[in-house]
């Protein structure tokens, strides 16, 4: 007699379901699961990681792109053509003489700009808030250059910052001296400002074209031009930015044109009479005069061992600083 078979512990296996689907139904498409259904495998290319990007959301200034003004740019274009007076922001242009951080306002940078405009015939005018008109000014370096130039005629005080009459409180009184003054004589701005609180409102609309088609940017270099040109070993380097250019911005004949106009006037232009009536103020005398002084200032500071003029505090590098301490050449 065989014994039983062992009885087995394994699950019924279930009758398979009729399926409800109608016979003439399309097939249910399947999902992909990365590979073809004639059982080739499928290659799949890896993606690149995303770079991960900075400042994320914020608007980019179009700034990027720089025209430097070179040597070839400050002398006149032709015999018809006159030198523009040229407004210097006084506050703003100081402030970029202290570096990066533009922490207080060295006015030792004005000084190395009116010598450079100077030296190449070109008129020069700077407003400056009447706040630094005072010794103690813990936020300003070299103020006794100050007294200097304004009895040289070239520096402007304007008044304090306020709020009266129609005047948004927000824009400085200097701003509108310097772009009121360059509106009636026909000149050329030098300043970083953008000038958009003043572009926005309605009733400086005359202002429209000095921001855009005059209005020039100057940084300090170390130890780079011409050596009578520097400082304390700066070199102001005068540039404009491509969007001013607008559409242009990379173009080289749209800059040259621009550098061209914005520091020359041309008897075609529609502020000629204003520039040209600015214009009978310079003579050579008033070149010499001024230039006697400043280098008379600036030899004064050389023997003071007390004066606070050394190269850090116009410098944008001050590691590069340090190699390069070289005053002006005394001619």
């Amino acid at each position: 007699m065989e014994p039983p078979a062992p009885k087995s512990t394994a699950a019924p296996v279930a009758a398979p379901r009729a399926s409800r689907r109608s016979p003439d139904a399309a097939p249910k498409p399947r999902l992909s699961t990365g590979q073809p259904a004639n059982g080739e495998v499928k290659k799949t290319e890896e993606k690149p990681p995303k770079r991960k990007r900075g400042n994320r959301g914020k608007k980019a200034t179009g700034r990027t792109q720089k025209w430097t003004l070179m040597e070839q740019h400050f002398a006149l274009p032709s015999e018809e053509a006159i030198p523009r007076l040229v407004v210097i922001d006084g506050c703003n242009v100081a402030r970029s003489a202290s570096g990066r951080s533009r922490e207080f306002v060295n006015c030792l940078g004005l000084l190395c700009v009116v010598r450079f405009l100077i030296r190449r015939n070109i008129d020069v005018v700077i407003f400056l808030p009447v706040v630094y008109n005072n010794q103690y000014n813990f936020n300003a370096k070299n103020l006794h250059i100050l007294p200097v130039l304004h009895k040289l005629n070239i520096l402007t005080f304007t008044a304090a910052r306020a709020s009266r009459g129609d005047r948004s409180a927000f824009i400085n009184y200097d701003d509108l001296y310097v772009l009121d003054f360059a509106e009636r004589y026909g000149g050329c701005v030098i300043s970083s400002d953008r000038f958009d609180d003043i572009r926005k409102l309605k009733e400086y609309g005359e202002y429209q074209n000095i921001i855009d088609a005059r209005r020039i940017d100057v940084r300090f270099k170390v130890g780079e031009g011409n050596e009578e040109d520097r400082v304390r070993g700066h070199f102001p380097e005068f540039f404009i930015h491509g969007d001013q250019l607008g559409a242009d911005a990379k173009k080289m004949k749209a800059a040259e044109d621009h550098m061209k106009h914005s520091l020359f006037c041309f008897p075609g232009d529609e502020e000629f009479l204003k520039a040209s009536t600015r214009r009978k103020v310079w003579s050579e005398e008033r070149k010499t005069k001024i230039l006697a002084t400043i280098d008379g200032l600036l030899e004064e500071m050389d023997s003071n061992a007390n004066s606070d003029t050394h190269l850090p505090s116009m410098c944008s590098d001050p590691s590069a600083a340090k190699h390069v301490y070289k005053t002006r050449c005394v001619r």
